[in-house]
């Protein structure tokens, strides 16, 4: 497998694992206070939207050759960077 494969299957395995997170908080805002859910919902679907972005930049990379994997990568770090940060950010802020 090449590099750009491992990564790629990599990307996806994390991505699994933020879906998995995402449902988790989705769960967590179910329980709160009513006047809260609203505000909880806004950063899930936010987070959601994000997710979705990365997801079709994962699906176009698979269907990148080698050549153009570098350029790829790159665009694929700075989105997942962004979610990342923005699933942290959500936990926090439902703690």
């Amino acid at each position: 497998m090449s590099s750009f494969g491992a990564y790629f299957d990599k990307l996806k395995s994390l991505l699994d694992k933020w879906n998995a997170e995402i449902e988790r908080l989705e769960r967590q805002a179910g329980q709160v206070e009513v006047e809260h859910r609203e505000r909880y919902r806004q950063q899930i679907n936010g987070l959601r939207q994000q997710r979705d972005e990365l997801k079709c930049k994962i699906d176009e990379a698979g269907e990148v050759t080698e050549s153009g994997s570098e350029t790829i990568m790159t665009g694929l770090d700075v989105a997942w960077e962004t979610l990342k940060e923005s699933i942290r950010k959500a936990k926090e802020y439902f703690q």
